[in-house]
């Protein structure tokens, strides 16, 4: 390149680059002002294709003083949004080809003259300090240097994208583009210093969840005005959300924190209602998929904070106990499709969410919702050998009640108020000729007696003599001592009743039959907690 042409390319470059930063121009509308920017960055990298030394030129026009460097950036950036906008339809998934970016080739020019540390470390975080635009800028620099986080500050990156998010329209690409960068942030927390951690987790986390919140409802309305539900979006932002939710673990102060304003509470729960259980798979009884799944999931911990207890209409979720009840004892019917990538390791059974939300309703609404399924369900109008073994499956899910450890006084409570002892009686009681001969018919009887015997010690005096009638322990010595029954259940008879024995005299009750509680089974202490 000789002189001559050197001086013109210089003078041309200097006057892109006055182009490139202007604003807009009064006299022409936005879209002239566009086109005037576009044609002027796309002239800069025209220049810099002459070898060396037009990078050179173009790089010297940007890095000329730290100003002019900023000022180059922050141009950059809005050129980006700009180019990015016909690119709207791809909200959750790359586009199927890289997306050609006149801002970030530029972008790239500057750093290189720069120098990476310089660019990193002072000019980007300058310009990042008040921006309200360029995110896709930043999520392609993310992209392309893979040292960017040990370089920018994660306070001022988590500053930016949160100022990003509060002024964008949900369900955007640019918006979408700024949920991403945020769960980039979050996915190089861990190894940022523990102050930083500190500082801005738990932010980061109620800004991310806010946001998709915010998402899911907007998702919602949509669907309300056309008619039509975008699956890809609720799926997606459920997914987020869940996500969220999942970074707290078990720690309710930290899920206190992150918890949505009571403006948005009381919809989101309704919102999370319908999509867990939409009217036709109340009427099928069952879940349809994996948005299901997460639906329930998300209300399940949401309920357990104490300041969302608070907040929310918990009534309305109390309404729905009699479904949540039916989930835990048919736990089967509502099992959904099974959740795949990352979520199947996440835990999405869909009985262990329904049953905490349960524990965290307000007396009685558990134990009214399994007295009025039992008494739905006598297991002496059914007999216990009949497909689908529905009375042994309920069975399955009361034993699997009385055995949990988790929300265990709520849990006592449902089950002695809720008539699963007098239930259980009844399929004690149960004895059908034509199927005494049938394994299942032992089966549930020997799972009976072990349920029975888990709640019989949380009973005191007066509710022992109220639940467990001499007519039932008539019925557990009838199956000790009758011939037919096969070993294990006569085992498990001699159980219950050492344990009733062992009950009624800790609460000095006259049992109605003395089982012998030799040295041997004085090994096995009674599960009483706090006894």
């Amino acid at each position: 390149m000789d002189r001559a042409q050197h001086a013109m390319l210089k003078r041309r470059a200097k006057i892109l680059f006055a182009k490139l930063v202007s604003g807009a121009d009064d006299s022409k509308s936005e879209a002239a002002s566009k086109r005037k920017r576009q044609a002027a960055a796309s002239g800069l990298l025209e220049i810099a294709l002459h070898g060396s030394n037009g990078k050179d030129i173009v790089a010297r026009r940007f890095v000329k003083t730290a100003s002019r460097e900023e000022q180059g950036i922050r141009a950059l950036l809005r050129l980006n949004d700009e180019e990015l906008e016909p690119c709207q339809v791809w909200l959750w998934e790359e586009p199927p080809h890289p997306i050609a970016s006149t801002a970030i080739d530029l972008m790239q020019l500057v750093i290189l003259r720069s120098t990476e540390d310089r660019f990193f470390r002072r000019t980007l975080p300058n310009v990042l300090h008040d921006a309200r635009r360029g995110v896709g800028a930043i999520l392609g620099l993310v992209d392309k240097y893979p040292e960017f986080f040990s370089h920018v500050s994660h306070a001022r990156l988590f500053k930016f994208g949160k100022r990003f998010l509060e002024q964008t329209v949900p369900l955007t690409g640019s918006w979408c583009r700024g949920v991403r960068l945020l769960f980039k942030l979050l996915d190089r927390l861990p190894g940022a210093p523990l102050t930083t951690r500190c500082n801005i987790h738990l932010p980061l986390l109620q800004a991310l969840l806010q946001s998709c919140v915010e998402g899911f409802l907007w998702a919602d309305r949509a669907a309300l005005h056309s008619k039509s539900v975008d699956s890809t979006n609720v799926i997606q932002l459920l997914k987020l959300i869940f996500r969220v939710l999942r970074e707290v673990g078990d720690d309710l102060e930290a899920l206190d924190m992150i918890a949505p304003p009571r403006s948005t509470l009381n919809r989101l729960i309704s919102v999370l209602l319908t999509t867990f259980a939409p009217e036709k798979c109340i009427q099928q009884g069952h879940i349809s998929d994996e948005t299901a799944l997460l639906a329930l999931k998300s209300l399940a911990v949401l309920m357990e904070s104490p300041i969302v207890r608070k907040n929310a209409d918990v009534s309305v979720v109390a309404r729905w106990a009699g479904l949540f009840v039916d989930i835990v004892l048919r736990p089967a019917c509502w099992q959904g499709e099974r959740s795949t990538g990352e979520l199947a390791r996440a835990e999405l059974r869909p009985e262990t969410s329904a049953f905490n939300i349960l524990c965290y309703l307000p007396e009685p609404a558990f134990a009214n919702a399994l007295a009025f399924a039992l008494s739905q369900w006598d297991p002496q109008t059914t007999p216990l050998t009949s497909p689908p073994y529905r009375t042994y499956r309920v069975i399955e899910s009361l034993l699997w009640l009385s055995n949990t450890r988790r929300h265990f006084w709520k849990t006592s409570l449902a089950l002695i108020e809720g008539g699963a002892c007098e239930y259980l009686a009844r399929v004690l009681a149960c004895n059908d000729p034509q199927s005494r001969s049938h394994r299942t018919f032992w089966r549930a009887k020997g799972l009976a007696m072990t349920c029975l015997g888990n709640i019989m010690e949380r009973l005191d005096g007066k509710e022992l003599r109220l639940h467990v009638s001499k007519a039932v322990i008539d019925r557990v010595v009838g199956i000790k001592e009758d011939c037919d029954a096969p070993t294990v259940q006569k085992g498990q008879a001699i159980f219950m009743l050492q344990r009733y024995t062992h009950v009624a005299t800790q609460c000095g009750v006259e049992p109605f039959y003395k089982e012998d509680i030799s040295p041997r089974t004085a090994e096995f202490p009674s599960t009483i907690i706090g006894a």
